[in-house]
């Protein structure tokens, strides 16, 4: 029987398509931003979507096996402002998620944002994410993963932690194991190019050959180095165009010539492993009583919060990665 799943501060469902590659059942959702859900809605329609995380009540939550939870970075980030986990409005909404699974109990809970948790607050934020997971009965892992181990071209590091229940003795420490065995064997690098002559997707269609060691690269900017070509982007992020921002950008052909040009929408999903034009279109949500219902209709997206919502996202190959060990260990458990 396929494992549950719950799924907190969900976007627009980059870490849920890792999930649902894996085989999991969604139960149900939360995201309160409307575009966002609106992507959601328009691509699991049949799953409850819950808007406000703070009035949700775990007693009238169905329960389920797994619940995935990125909670905001925006206080922790290394490109904001870090007020901390504790006095940040956003990031301090992992209390929320903590209230849920104290109710819930789910058997497993993960959660994924950025490199940045670690070093907030010279680490202390990372022991609040730890101390407090521990003191309502979870005992939890958690390991770095680059979106450039897993065949897209941009290096993107994530902290993802996964806790289970004390009562599930060995459970955490079998998932450590299985993920340091296969993460010592994983490659550290990617294509020289993105022609698709290689393992990892092109930017492009995936197929055709280069004709210059330049063609698909990455276009990068660096204080350091300024304007060189690389192999991978630079992380996605939710800004692009504003004064000291910047687009990413990419070395394509154009005729006989080799222009640069900034990412397509449907190129930054590539970069995060998401199918193609899966934030084109939202449907149009109203809200009855903390939950998104759907007016019947869509409305197409702006570029601009197509990049955001790229840039805000969870690369869904790293999500499935991690997915199917968990699966695999929740499911051997019970044979």
């Amino acid at each position: 029987m396929a494992l549950t799943l719950g799924s907190l501060f969900s976007g627009v469902g980059g870490m849920d398509l890792g999930f649902e590659r894996a085989g999991y059942s969604f139960k149900w959702a939360c995201e309160l931003d409307p575009n966002a859900a609106g992507i959601y809605k328009n691509h699991w329609p049949d799953v409850k979507l819950y808007a406000n995380v703070t009035k949700m009540e775990a007693e009238h939550v169905e329960p389920v096996d797994v619940i995935i939870y990125g909670f905001p970075c925006t206080d922790i980030s290394v490109a904001g402002v870090r007020s901390g986990i504790e006095m940040g409005k956003k990031s301090g909404l992992f209390f929320e998620a903590l209230r849920l699974i104290r109710g819930i109990r789910p058997r497993i809970a993960m959660f994924e944002n950025v490199f940045g948790l670690l070093s907030a607050n010279e680490g202390r934020d990372f022991l609040v994410v730890l101390d407090c997971l521990a003191k309502i009965g979870y005992r939890t892992m958690w390991i770095t993963l680059d979106s450039r181990w897993f065949g897209v071209a941009q290096r993107r590091r994530r902290v993802f932690g996964i806790s289970a229940p004390e009562t599930e003795r060995g459970l955490v420490e079998r998932i450590a194991a299985a993920l340091q065995t296969l993460s010592d064997s994983m490659p550290r690098n990617v294509t020289k190019n993105w022609s698709g002559e290689t393992d990892a997707e092109s930017l492009e269609t995936g197929t055709g050959e280069a004709e210059s060691d330049i063609e698909g690269k990455a276009v990068l900017e660096s204080p350091a180095s300024g304007m060189f070509l690389g192999d991978y982007t630079w992380t996605l992020a939710v800004g692009g165009g504003k004064a000291g921002q910047g687009y990413q950008a990419v070395c394509v052909p154009e005729g006989k010539e080799l222009v640069v040009r900034k990412l397509l929408p449907i190129e930054a999903e590539r970069l995060q492993g998401w199918p193609d034009n899966h934030t084109q279109f939202r449907r149009v949500l109203k809200l009855n009583d903390n939950v998104w219902e759907d007016e019947n209709r869509e409305e197409a997206q702006k570029d601009s919060e197509r990049f955001a919502q790229c840039g805000n996202g969870v690369t869904s190959p790293v999500a499935e990665f991690l997915a199917k060990i968990v699966s695999k260990e929740l499911n051997s458990k019970e044979k």
